[in-house]
């Protein structure tokens, strides 16, 4: 039985961690993975936070950094400091709000995430201020809990 040569793709990139993630992905869409829930590019190899401004990922069909509502493509904004991704419409201004552009985001930081070294999807969330308090009520404090001794 011959012996099946298998050629590393990914073996000039410097990015070894991206190297194999792009390489996992192959395999995982080989048996099913759909491929707009990759976050590697496998056309651009690279992360997909880092190509998915370039006209390859605008895709009409689908509505993929696309506005529906103004016919036109969308800008992908990737503030890797903050870790967030966005989408405006040029046109309207808005989100363009579809099923397509909620998993492109989702998965542009999810991409982004794992570039970073952080676990899979996973952000690092600040601790949020406590709310404030309604109008017209008063929180008890430490030292102002009356009733109490």
């Amino acid at each position: 039985m011959p012996t099946l040569h298998v050629v590393d793709r990914y073996a000039d990139l410097r990015d070894r961690r991206l190297a194999a993630r792009l390489a996992a992905e192959d395999a995982a869409e080989e048996r099913g993975l759909d491929p707009f829930e990759r976050i590697t590019c496998r056309t651009h190899r690279n992360w997909l936070h880092h190509c998915v401004g370039a006209d390859a990922h605008v895709i009409l069909v689908t509505g993929h950094r696309w506005c529906r509502a103004c016919e036109r493509p969308v800008p992908v904004v990737v503030d890797e400091l903050a870790g967030q991704v966005l989408l405006r419409c040029p046109g309207c201004g808005r989100f363009p709000d579809s099923p397509a552009n909620r998993l492109l985001v989702q998965v542009c930081a999810r991409a982004l995430a794992v570039a970073q070294g952080r676990p899979d999807g996973l952000r690092r969330r600040r601790p949020r201020p406590a709310a404030p308090a309604p109008a017209g009520s008063r929180r008890a404090g430490p030292r102002d809990r009356r009733g109490c001794s």
